[in-house]
């Protein structure tokens, strides 16, 4: 690994590729080394390798800021001509946030804030002072409120790190409206694409694209992030 960040920083970039795919046949993986593999790939003008090692980092830590910078550096170098649609800021936000930190630190907020709602529940059963009870009253709702918020955002953290059906498409694809070649052609699906893979049919392979749109594609080639 020395060795091949030693030749990235020397912008030996094909040097080092062969060695940071020998660490990975290894059977290692990490943020760092599928980073710096896209950037290997990227400086030698490898823009489909290039997205995918950096969707793969990404996988890994979705709130990696460098990462996600270096993804959309690839991503406008191939100008795919298919956008992502305009999130309303609520949604925008509520992506910022449960991208913000690791699934686990959502998971132990979420067990914190059990324990504090059992607190303010026991005060509540147990105890007879007014001011005590009207200040649990409020615990106990400000509490399953954030059980909610951040349990919520543990699952959707952890079903951004483990989604498996996101993949990268290695080659130039024609696409479809229907499985069949007399079909209108829809798009043209640029090499580095981000695809999710919806089923197969008789070689054919029904795809959901980044804008949400979806279409056909035959004989093409993908690799899993």
């Amino acid at each position: 690994m020395k060795e091949a960040n030693l030749l990235l920083k020397e912008k030996a970039w094909d040097e080092a590729i062969p060695i940071y795919r020998l660490i990975l046949s290894e059977g290692n993986e990490g943020v760092s080394l599928y980073n710096n593999l896209g950037l290997a790939f990227y400086h030698s003008g490898k823009l489909p390798e290039a997205v995918l090692y950096f969707e793969k980092a990404l996988k890994l830590s979705p709130s990696n800021k460098q990462v996600r910078q270096n993804l959309e550096v690839a991503n406008a170098a191939i100008d795919h001509e298919i956008y992502v649609l305009e999130k309303f800021f609520i949604f925008r936000w509520w992506e910022s946030f449960y991208l913000s930190m690791h699934p686990d630190f959502f998971a132990v907020m979420t067990l914190l804030l059990i324990f504090v709602f059992l607190l303010a529940m026991f005060a509540l059963l147990f105890r007879k002072r007014t001011k005590l009870i009207k200040a649990a009253k409020w615990v106990a709702v400000l509490a399953i409120l954030l059980v909610i918020l951040f349990f919520t955002a543990a699952i959707k953290g952890t079903r951004v790190m483990k989604s498996g059906d996101a993949r990268i498409l290695m080659r130039e694809a024609r696409a479809f409206e229907k499985p069949v070649e007399d079909s209108e052609q829809i798009y043209l699906l640029k090499a580095g694409s981000k695809v999710w893979l919806e089923e197969s049919q008789d070689g054919w392979y029904k795809l959901e694209l980044i804008n949400q749109d979806t279409c056909w594609v035959k004989d093409i080639s993908m690799e899993k992030i």
